[in-house]
């Protein structure tokens, strides 16, 4: 757990004093996957961390097409979702 103080120190910034978890307190947080290879691989260097976070952010979304059981007819899953073009 982060016990934070609000009091402004040096350069404005707060000072933060982390605790052990214990037990199964690290299990109350919820973490989004983002593949490695993104990261290492050089063909994905031009790619924006922001895009590396969506897809994530994206992967995470499988994990509820996967349990609604959408599959399409050669079993690949997929997601639906919602697009708004500006004009």
């Amino acid at each position: 757990m982060a016990n934070i103080d609000s009091r402004e120190e040096n350069n404005n910034f707060c000072a933060i004093q982390f605790d052990y978890f214990r037990g199964m307190e690290a299990e109350q947080y919820s973490f989004y996957r983002v593949p490695k290879v993104l990261f290492t691989a050089e063909c994905f260097q031009t790619l924006s961390c922001e895009a590396k976070v969506l897809y994530g952010l994206m992967l995470d979304r499988m994990s509820l097409s996967i349990k609604n059981r959408w599959l399409d007819g050669e079993d690949r899953v997929y997601r639906m979702g919602w697009v708004r073009w500006k004009k």
